[in-house]
């Protein structure tokens, strides 16, 4: 050859490589310098790495965005950013956004509905769950408590006990609503009791009053507020039948 240096053998019979380059492909070149022969081997690792222009920079990508369709969605998925106030509502005026706990007051603890029952025993219309660690000193349990009785003429007697199970047997009595009888078919009955970090305290037990506006002895009822309880609204009716009478709708809450 008339040049003293060249790349490459005369090798025409070679089978072309087929497919994409590998990394483990191989690439011989030969280099004359004189008589002198000088073999290199390249790799596919080395011309792919070559070849890849290293790690793109943000700010030098181009192009048309929707055209990423990968991209464009995994984007469309992603949250806007939280804007108190308009993308993300506040409580009580009170953003949501960082870390910690935001406390209503009151909270409610339960808003279920109760049912009439019949019959003279002493039975259970309705419960609540207090469950542990739910009461701290200072805090008030506010009962609002709506009783029906639809038919009979003999008096109907409704309650509310606390029991660490659901069940009356060993339950503790904390109120007792005005008596229900043919001419007392609708009856809201309200209490609150205030925990002093050992007792709950509440207006007389065995008083039958609706509420407890009026005046009267203190009950006290031992609480420990590690412990779950149960408040059981009961009623009792004097005759069997017709006479039913159920703590229709009962709302349970807690004033810190």
């Amino acid at each position: 050859m008339s040049s003293p240096f060249w790349w490459g053998d005369w090798r025409p019979n070679l089978t072309p490589h087929t497919g994409n380059l590998q990394p483990t492909d191989l690439i011989e070149c030969t280099s004359m310098s004189g008589a002198v022969a000088t073999n290199t081997v390249i790799t596919g690792a080395q011309i792919i790495a070559a070849a890849s222009g290293g790690s793109a920079t943000w700010g030098d990508i181009t192009g048309t965005l929707s055209s990423q369709t990968d991209l464009k969605s995994a984007l469309n998925g992603k949250q806007d950013t939280l804007v108190s106030g308009t993308n993300i509502k506040t409580i009580n005026s009170t953003s949501l956004l960082g870390s910690g706990n935001i406390t209503t007051n009151p909270r409610t603890l339960a808003s279920i509905n109760g049912s009439n029952l019949i019959g003279t025993a002493n039975q259970i219309s309705a419960s609540v769950l207090i469950p542990a660690g739910t009461m701290s000193t200072n805090n008030t349990i506010y009962i609002k408590n709506l009783l029906t009785k639809t038919v009979g003429s003999s008096t109907s007697t409704p309650r509310i006990y606390i029991n660490t199970t659901n069940s009356l047997s060993g339950a503790t009595l904390l109120a007792t609503a005005a008596l229900m009888n043919a001419a007392t078919y609708h009856q809201r009955f309200e209490r609150n009791f205030y925990f002093d970090g050992t007792n709950l305290n509440g207006y007389s037990a065995s008083s039958a009053f609706a509420n407890d506006l009026a005046s009267s002895t203190i009950t006290l009822t031992a609480f420990n507020p590690a412990t779950a309880y149960y408040l059981i609204f009961a009623v009792q009716n004097t005759s069997t039948t017709p006479d039913n009478l159920g703590h229709k709708r009962v709302i349970v809450q807690i004033y810190d």
